[in-house]
């Protein structure tokens, strides 16, 4: 059996039932709320997800595809109000950029050392 056929089982066990269905699509309403005014939605998501048994790094990994999704939304709104300044933007993402590639080699090593002397999973994934 494949890791990812692996996964998507474990999944679907802590998904079932309607009760874990709605508690998902309201702790997503609240997130991405929560999110949109102060940042932070992600206290609610990654411990209600480990919470419903989700292992740790599918957890984390599906944790970022909202934070994507709505980053991408956020440019968009302000480029579409022409409050965005793409050229002081750009300069600022470059240290930006750097960091965050410099953390995801960093966390994926650690999940690598980890994750061989477990069996856990290696590095970030998401549920798709």
């Amino acid at each position: 059996m494949g890791r990812n056929t692996r996964i998507k089982k474990e999944l679907r066990k802590c998904i079932r039932g309607d009760s874990n269905a709605i508690v998902f699509i309201v702790a997503g309403c609240a997130s991405g709320f929560i999110n949109t005014m102060a940042g932070s939605g992600s206290a609610i998501t990654l411990p209600l997800l480990m919470f419903l048994g989700v292992p740790v790094s599918v957890a984390n990994g599906t944790n970022r595809l909202p934070i994507v999704a709505g980053s991408a939304i956020s440019v968009l709104t302000f480029n579409r109000a022409k409050v965005l300044d793409w050229k002081h933007g750009l300069w600022i993402s470059i240290p930006f950029t750097v960091g965050a590639l410099a953390g995801a080699e960093l966390a994926t090593c650690k999940w690598r050392g980890i994750g061989s002397q477990r069996g856990g999973a290696k590095g970030s994934q998401s549920i798709v």
